[in-house]
């Protein structure tokens, strides 16, 4: 079986984020596990001879390219990563105002990626449901394959980070720097508390005023660290989740966030945002708080961080969510599309 995995967006081009990890790690899960040949498309090679093209999003951008696929014979999936959080009445807007429009906006060309898709893999329940809906999508043509993380960061050490930074006993928040990750509030809400606040991840060039407000917030705030990149497969990023007493992602509109997972799988207390596609992963093994509250993130993360340590969560994800287990349903799409 012969598989090429395509990704293009261009905001994180320079950029990575989860769903460059998702893809990359559905790779090497697929290629340790399976008699399978993966190939990162490269459009200089204008090579044709694959029996599915993986296309991991599905941005407007995606259409025109999927559609030549198509028409050269590779079955197309379509990892949608399009959870929205944005409210119901948006999307039926956009519908009405489609067919009012003579040419193809970017919801006319996102349907139709849709509808070409041989299958759609959702990360989640809700998106699932949610993406049928906005774009008319049946349902029959989507599989739900949840996220994973790497069993690795269960068996961290916690001795790399700690004897590198010399620090112990932080809070910790893995993510770009950008708004929708609210970093900014997540400082003001711990000032005055003496706990060290670890930050790891790149700026989002996209939005330099507040990436500008971040480091001076980062500069004027006693115990706030900011490492603006670690290696996602190197030991320290695994013993950075394992020395913290609890990571927090205080964003709206995650798929649940991967560094949620990874954090769970390391064994130390979470705080999340109750959006539906979190609450499908991490039930309620987890503390919650509203993003927009500075005072509700505040003593959701004390009582995180005063809260003995359950394995609960770590348990759930290792028999739930890893990616050996996205590999095996990955896997199981191709061979069924291909029957």
């Amino acid at each position: 079986m012969k598989v090429a995995f395509f990704q293009f967006y261009p905001p994180t081009l320079w950029n990575l984020g989860g769903g460059e990890t998702m893809l990359l790690k559905t790779k090497e899960y697929l290629e340790k596990g399976y008699d399978i040949n993966i190939e990162l498309f490269d459009i200089w090679s204008r090579k044709k001879d694959y029996d599915i093209m993986h296309i991991f999003g599905s941005s407007y951008h995606h259409y025109e390219f999927a559609k030549i696929a198509k028409e050269l014979g590779m079955k197309i999936v379509l990892s949608s990563i399009a959870y929205s959080p944005k409210p119901k009445i948006y999307w039926q807007a956009w519908k009405q105002i489609d067919k009012l429009i003579p040419i193809d906006t970017t919801y006319t060309l996102r349907k139709k990626l849709y509808n070409l898709a041989d299958v759609i893999i959702a990360n989640s329940e809700v998106e699932k449901v949610q993406q049928s809906e906005y774009f008319d999508t049946p349902l029959s043509k989507f599989e739900v394959i949840h996220l994973g993380g790497d069993i690795r960061f269960s068996k961290a050490s916690k001795t790399e980070f700690e004897n590198k930074y010399g620090i112990s006993n932080y809070i910790l928040c893995v993510a770009r720097i950008n708004p929708r990750k609210n970093q900014i509030r997540l400082i003001e809400a711990l000032k005055g508390t003496g706990i060290p606040l670890v930050f790891i991840g790149p700026p989002d060039h996209k939005y330099p005023k507040y990436i500008e407000e971040f480091i001076n917030k980062v500069k004027e705030t006693d115990n706030v660290l900011w490492i603006e990149h670690i290696d996602h497969n190197s030991t320290l990023l695994a013993s950075a989740y394992k020395g913290a007493r609890v990571h927090v992602n205080v964003a709206r509109g995650e798929f649940p966030g991967l560094c949620s997972i990874e954090a769970g799988l390391a064994g130390i207390n979470v705080v999340a945002v109750k959006d539906p596609t979190v609450y499908e992963y991490l039930k309620d093994y987890v503390i919650y708080c509203d993003p927009d509250d500075i005072i509700s993130i505040k003593e959701s993360v004390m009582n995180a961080y005063n809260s003995n340590k359950s394995m609960e969560l770590q348990r759930h994800l290792i028999q739930n969510h890893t990616w050996q287990v996205v590999a095996e349903k990955t896997y199981r799409v191709y061979k069924n599309i291909l029957k």
